[in-house]
């Protein structure tokens, strides 16, 4: 049978790409490309390059019944397992250093798309976003070159503007968007493809890599050879037990979307047919899916959500039969002024579901909504902490003698703007480091030094640079760790042990994590009555290791007399070991890999 590879635009205009190099040989044996898709027909055995919505719709159209698929390795595939369930055979290219078949029965060497070499003189290609990079190597001296063809597949940017400063450096560029012509043409004419890297601006001598380009491809056609007219090798998706909804996760969210596909569940962006069960991680998405699927807008639903849901949803799926095998996780609702999402529409949305887990209790997960929330589909599971992580190595076993000076920790990540004209114009705009009580921590900071209570702030997050600032002004000492900077996730229990005590001073919760993190090592948590903190100090009946002082969501005051009572009695008593290993009892079954099983448990 006549195999055709079809090559897709974004194979074509992606150069950063591992597949960009592998097609510049024309040894390609049996396997035939295209990049029109009028050869599609049931003759023929079609290969893509793609596996979005388009050749979804090509597949239909012309009655497909077999194909493979040939992808960039490096990019993510999740939402798109139902396609590729049905392929006879998927080979990703790149990504995680090799060429593979995902039945794992053959592999061969990674496509390398070029070799570094130094910046030399002639033509050169690149695309739009990395021309502010080039130009200032080209003023400093670091790069000689002549013409550059600028690809683009969208805007062309600032183009008049790129195109005079570049003439005054006696450089011409040339905008093109890419077409399969143009792709060979300049490949096949040694221009040097430049392209940024974590490091640094890289070059790439296409004509260097075209000799391991024909090699590969030889090695890939053979592959292909073996492959086609065997049994299907992929059939991952035909029994889909559950399948974990999660929008292009990050931080929290993805280590915890991770923790549910080492369960065994299978993550994708939007759900996936003929799932058993569906886990919602962010709760609101349910409602933002259920408004694209049936055409409505809302200027809640981001824009990356919406593009992304042309082009890669199912659009034929029942919301009813969604919604009655679903379990959606909520982490709690802010009290204004603070915007989070559309609570009432949410509170709505989440009756009509199978089960709504809530990180925190009923009431302060729904918040202002609460009493139109359904409460007998509510479970309270609180997320937990790391047990393989938050281990024995960092526990809290040196007491902390009577008038010590404190280390008084304070955990999370400075949301909002410092610019006040944006804060007028926008309800989605919060003051910097609001949401997280900064500038209670600030306060409590003063007071604390009026009293001469000598202690320090240890900050371990994000975007706190601000209040760094006014400790210092203020001359509170301070140290700071900041994440991805400064320490990684895996880093933070030995930083938590530094604390004597974790302030939470936060105005909107669902947890935190932090507060069970920090008693799972020992150390005692002082905070506002928020979240999963309520719950925490009912289950310490009162006790040092966990004391909440009142935040008014009302009238937005914190009772930081109470905050300053709590931080002067541990100086005055100091801490013992043995209520070290008090507060770690409290919290010994509150992990993550135990709320991740109850969670599948209810899906079940």
């Amino acid at each position: 049978m006549k195999k055709v590879l079809f090559l897709s635009l974004s194979v074509l205009a992606n150069y950063a790409s591992p597949m960009f190099s592998l097609f510049w040989s024309d040894g390609t044996g049996t396997l035939n490309l295209s990049s029109s898709y009028s050869q599609l027909n049931s003759s023929i055995f079609p290969i893509f390059t793609d596996a979005g919505d388009g050749v979804v719709a090509k597949i239909k159209k012309k009655k497909i019944s077999r194909f493979g698929l040939l992808l960039d390795g490096s990019k993510a595939w999740e939402s798109r397992l139902s396609l590729l369930a049905k392929a006879e055979f998927v080979i990703f290219i790149g990504g995680d250093g090799e060429v593979k078949n995902l039945s794992n029965t053959t592999s061969i060497p990674r496509i390398v798309s070029g070799v570094e070499v130094d910046f030399g003189g002639g033509n050169g290609i690149t695309d739009v976003d990395s021309l502010d990079s080039i130009y200032e190597l080209l003023v400093d001296g670091s790069l000689s070159i002549q013409q550059l063809t600028v690809l683009y597949t969208g805007t062309k940017g600032n183009r008049q503007n790129h195109l005079a400063r570049f003439a005054d450096l006696g450089v011409e560029l040339r905008f093109y968007q890419p077409t399969p012509g143009l792709y060979l043409n300049l490949l096949r004419n040694s221009a040097t493809i430049l392209h940024p890297s974590s490091d640094a601006l890289r070059a790439e001598q296409a004509s260097r890599a075209s000799s391991d380009a024909s090699t590969s491809l030889t090695s890939l056609c053979q592959l292909i050879d073996s492959l086609v007219g065997e049994e299907p090798v992929l059939d991952v998706m035909s029994n889909v037990k559950i399948n974990i909804v999660c929008f292009r996760p990050t931080y929290l969210f993805a280590d915890l979307v991770k923790r549910f596909t080492d369960a065994g569940c299978i993550h994708s962006y939007f759900p996936l047919e003929n799932a058993e069960a569906y886990i919602w991680m962010r709760p609101q998405e349910l409602w933002h899916y259920e408004h694209l699927l049936t055409g409505q807008s809302n200027k809640e639903i981001n824009a990356t959500y919406s593009r992304s849901f042309v082009d890669d949803a199912r659009k034929e799926l029942d919301m009813d039969t969604i919604r009655d095998k679903s379990v959606a996780i909520h982490h709690g609702t802010c009290y204004e002024p603070l915007y989070q999402f559309d609570y009432k529409r949410l509170a709505t949305v989440l009756s009509g579901v199978k089960k709504v887990v809530g990180v925190c209790e009923f009431e302060e997960c729904y918040g202002p909504s609460y009493e139109m929330a359904r409460a007998d589909n509510f479970d309270f599971v609180p997320i937990g902490y790391d047990h393989k992580l938050f281990a024995k190595e960092n526990w809290k076993v040196k007491a902390l003698a009577p008038k010590s000076k404190l280390k008084l920790g304070f955990v999370g990540r400075a949301y909002g703007t410092l610019d006040k004209a944006q804060l007028e114009r926008s309800r989605l705009s919060e003051p910097k480091g609001y949401r997280k009580g900064g500038d209670i921590l600030l306060d409590l900071g003063l007071r604390l030094k009026a009293l001469e209570v000598p202690f320090e702030f240890h900050i371990l997050g994000q975007n706190w640079e601000h209040l760094i600032d006014q400790f210092d002004r203020y001359g509170i000492d301070c140290f700071s760790y900041t994440r991805d900077a400064d320490v990684s996730y895996k880093d933070f229990p030995s930083v938590y042990s530094k604390f004597d005590s974790l302030i939470i001073a936060a105005r909107c919760e669902g947890g935190p994590v932090s507060a069970i993190e920090a008693l799972s090592l020992g150390v005692g948590v002082i905070s506002t009555d928020v979240g999963v903190v309520k719950f925490l100090d009912r289950i310490f009946e009162n006790s040092r290791g966990c004391q909440v002082f009142s935040y008014s969501k009302k009238w937005h005051i914190a009772d930081l007399e109470s905050a300053v009572e709590a931080v002067v009695d541990l100086y005055e008593k100091g801490r013992s070991v043995s209520e070290y290993e008090h507060i770690r009892s409290k919290v010994l079954e509150m992990t993550t890999d135990n709320w991740v099983k109850k969670i599948i448990g209810f899906a079940k």
